[in-house]
């Protein structure tokens, strides 16, 4: 199987990088994990025909991680007539029901009279939850990232390999750990604290800037906690994303090999893995 990412970026789309977006193949068929904003052209740039890949599985409901989802929801349907499936946490429903709808208000849906709602098959994941996909299983558990929202990790069972995604979360070694034993590929969100501080030094805004630094020590993951993460789990490679515009891609990663002693990627939009 392959793992496509089609969107690497965090909150800032930039010339280099889409939102999170990762597609996973096996060379007949496919799911997402999130859907962000950008991510499509990566899709289409996988090769992978749009109606092979129809599922998405959800981490959270943030723009970064979902805004994505009605410009692919549009190209499923037209011209292929697929309707895809979702998994997601709690709220997922209601936000395919409102992104449907404002899409379908400018193009209306094939094969339904004007108005007509298209009713999209959406299963919302718990703490906890085993949910059985036709492409895949999957075990879910609730982390810690911003109040108000709910967000999952993931760990799937796709094409005879494992792969945890932990979505965005400030690292809790008591989920993550489990979640990811002994994974083929930890997909993680990461930041290092040189790259915030790259980042922000051109924000001539001082509280803008110690609020982006206090967001992201509080709701995202630190490299070197990631990276201790995937040492204990046992995982075999450790992929990280969700790079703010400050990261510097060896430092990311030799700051994780210092503690994680097998092999480590960052993510860039575009890059295809094997396993």
């Amino acid at each position: 199987m392959r793992i496509t990412v089609c969107g690497s970026g965090a909150g800032w789309v930039t010339a280099s990088r889409a939102n999170s977006c990762y597609l996973l193949d096996d060379g007949e068929r496919g799911l997402l994990l999130d859907c962000g904003p950008g991510s499509l052209g990566g899709i289409a740039r996988s090769g992978l025909p749009f109606p092979n890949a129809s599922a998405l599985v959800v981490s959270h409901l943030h723009m970064d991680h979902i805004h994505g989802f009605p410009q692919w929801l549009a190209h499923l349907l037209r011209p292929h007539g697929v309707v895809p499936r979702v998994y997601g946490p709690a709220g997922t429903r209601a936000y395919v029901e409102a992104a449907a709808g404002l899409t379908g208000l400018v193009s209306g849906w094939p094969g339904k009279d004007e108005g007509v709602p298209l009713e999209i098959p959406v299963i919302e994941i718990g703490d906890g939850d085993e949910t059985r996909l036709p492409e895949a299983g999957v075990r879910s558990a609730v982390v810690p990232h911003a109040p108000d929202i709910t967000a999952l990790a993931h760990r799937l069972a796709f094409a005879g390999c494992v792969i945890t995604y932990s979505g965005d979360t400030n690292v809790v070694p008591a989920v993550m750990v489990p979640l990811a034993d002994g994974a083929d590929l930890l997909i993680h969100e990461a930041y290092s604290e040189a790259g915030l501080a790259d980042w922000t030094a051109t924000t001539a805004d001082a509280t803008r800037r110690e609020r982006i630094l206090s967001v992201f020590a509080a709701t995202h993951s630190r490299v070197d906690t990631v990276a201790k993460v995937a040492a204990e789990s046992g995982v075999k490679r450790l992929l990280l994303t969700h790079l703010n515009p400050g990261e510097q891609p060896a430092r990311l990663a030799a700051e994780a090999r210092a503690y994680f002693h097998g092999e480590v990627i960052v993510a860039a939009d575009g890059l295809t893995l094997e396993l």
